[in-house]
């Protein structure tokens, strides 16, 4: 708990200016630092009672006094100050933002500085350096995102903690609307009124200005998503999908009970995607749901083009409806939301924000957890919603980026142009040997196979025992089998080959921890980042 208090702290610290930043690293010193400062070039710190510089390590600078020394750049040369206290510019106020987050007693003698666009906080003792990323503004920081709804002149924010109206582009209104606390779902414009699925069904009374319950569910299931298909409004709700009458404000009729995640209308059918179940279409006439291929999880669907994409744990894929599967255009790799940009794809995922372009990914933005339905994307703003805030791009800083990042895309063909061709040169010289190698490894694994059986203990000590089983498809592949297969046989003991290897890695996370490793041991251990193993499995 003290570890999400802290990060959460610096999540409030660094947004407060609205840039984002990624954390790289916390400097090692050779003794507890009191606080820091710079002449705009180099990182100042005080330690003990000496001031150091920071030179990719903490070199002797002068001799320190009293409690406090910084440095600050004069006219000719550097000037030294020492204090016993430090004054409101010398400091981050934490009471002005929350000191109650923050664990330990020091509470108020925090310090900062930024270098270009290289951010260092010293924070009982510490220093923690962070880079901010300058295409990136964060608004509504420390705020789970649910959904932005956009249409000429109007933007809405459904959140966890409230609903926010803008009516200028480049203005984050922080009131909230109305009295609504939180969202669970998707706001709608249905027939000229705006319709927010909270859990039950809002509608909002523009003379009033506020949101009225429409639809109580009660014990029914809950909204999250609202829509039109062929003149009948319906709706996705947390595990069915239905048909709703928003005049006698009832749902008319549930027609199946799968965890549904989204919806397209695609080639003038009525497309579903669901997370235990698959990809459905939905025939209203005859109120048939027909399940069209083999995929099991489905986080999302989009279209463009002509081309229906679906968003999986494993990847992104496109559906080639006459020839009845699916394309892939990566595996992997979690795709929770996808949008385009020309003829680029940007996804979300519980590890950041990635724009992947002929064969390369982008980071945009990592280490942080995005929401379902909050990513989206208009000719002002790229909007990607997290559990820490509204991450936002202007298309211009969003052109930008694509553009630097394309000679990335360049120098990967060459180089991959080059690695083919000393491929073949490789191959061509050990040929043979490779072939005898290949041969005795598969009598081998054939063997070792041949002994072993796949089931809950052995998957659970295989984990255990190889350190390079970090995902689903380690495991298949190391039993030479199909993720499909290995699920397969894996639900005769009710489970399946993610929640257990999730289980696996919390105890394997746990145990580490108790013995005293380092959170950067247990990340390398797990195959996870740092934040997620501090917030989901300690």
């Amino acid at each position: 708990m003290k570890h999400v208090l802290f990060i959460t702290f610096l999540f409030l610290c660094f947004k407060s200016s609205a840039q984002d930043t990624i954390f790289v690293r916390s400097l090692t010193t050779n003794g507890r630092v009191s606080n820091i400062s710079t002449d705009n070039n180099y990182l100042f710190a005080r330690i003990g009672d000496s001031i150091y510089k920071w030179d990719n390590g903490f070199i002797p600078f002068a001799k320190g006094k009293l409690k406090y020394s910084s440095i600050a750049q004069g006219q000719d040369e550097l000037i030294i100050n020492h204090t016993e206290y430090l004054s409101k510019t010398d400091f981050v106020d934490l009471k002005a933002i929350g000191s109650r987050l923050l664990p330990g007693r020091s509470k108020y003698d925090v310090t900062s500085v930024t270098i270009g666009d290289v951010f260092y906080l010293c924070y009982n003792g510490i220093i923690l350096e962070y880079k901010i990323n300058p295409y990136v503004e964060v608004f509504h920081p420390g705020v789970s995102i649910r959904h932005v709804y956009i249409e000429p002149g109007l933007r809405i924010i459904s959140t966890y903690e409230g609903i926010f109206m803008d009516s200028i582009a480049s203005r984050f209104n922080t009131n909230k609307l109305g009295s609504v606390n939180y969202s669970s779902g998707e706001l709608s414009k249905i027939n000229s009124h705006y319709y927010l699925c909270q859990d039950h069904l809002l509608r909002y009374n523009e003379i009033e200005e506020k949101f009225e319950r429409w639809i109580d569910t009660r014990e029914e299931p809950k909204f999250r998503k609202l829509f039109i298909y062929e003149d009948k409004i319906y709706g996705l709700f947390e595990n069915t999908f239905g048909q709703i009458d928003l005049e006698k404000r009832v749902v008319t009729e549930y027609y199946s009970d799968a965890f549904f995640t989204d919806y397209e209308i695609f080639d003038g059918k009525l497309f579903l995607s669901s997370l235990d179940k698959g990809l459905f279409v939905f025939e209203p006439g005859e109120k048939k749901m027909t399940k069209i291929n083999s995929i099991s999880s489905i986080n999302d669907l989009a279209q463009k083009e002509n081309k229906l994409f679906l968003g999986t744990d494993n990847g992104l894929f496109q559906l080639n409806l006459e020839k009845g599967f699916l394309e892939s255009i990566f595996e992997g790799i979690s795709v929770i939301q996808v949008v385009f940009y020309n003829d680029d794809f940007i996804f979300t995922n519980n590890d950041g924000l990635t724009a992947y372009r002929e064969g390369v990914f982008l980071p945009i933005i990592e280490n942080v957890e995005f929401n379902r339905m909050a990513l989206t994307v208009d000719d002002k703003f790229l909007y990607a919603g997290s559990v820490f805030g509204l991450y936002t791009i202007k298309s211009l800083n969003l052109k930008k980026f694509m553009e630097t990042e394309s000679i990335k895309v360049e120098d990967y063909k060459i180089q991959k142009e080059f690695n083919i061709f000393y491929l073949v040169l490789v191959i061509l010289i050990f040929i043979s040997g490779a072939i005898y190698f290949g041969i005795k490894t598969t009598r081998s694994k054939q063997l070792e196979m041949q002994s072993s059986t796949i089931d809950v203990k052995s998957v659970v000590e295989l984990v255990r025992k190889k350190k390079s089983i970090l995902s689903v498809q380690d495991i298949a592949d190391y039993y030479d089998t199909s993720i499909t297969q290995l699920n397969r046989l894996l639900k005769k003991e009710n489970t399946i080959a993610l929640s257990l290897l999730k289980s696996v890695k919390k105890n394997i996370a746990n145990e580490m921890y108790e013995d005293g490793k380092s959170l950067e041991e247990i990340s390398k251990r797990v195959g996870y980042s740092i934040r997620f193993v501090r917030e989901k499995l300690l």
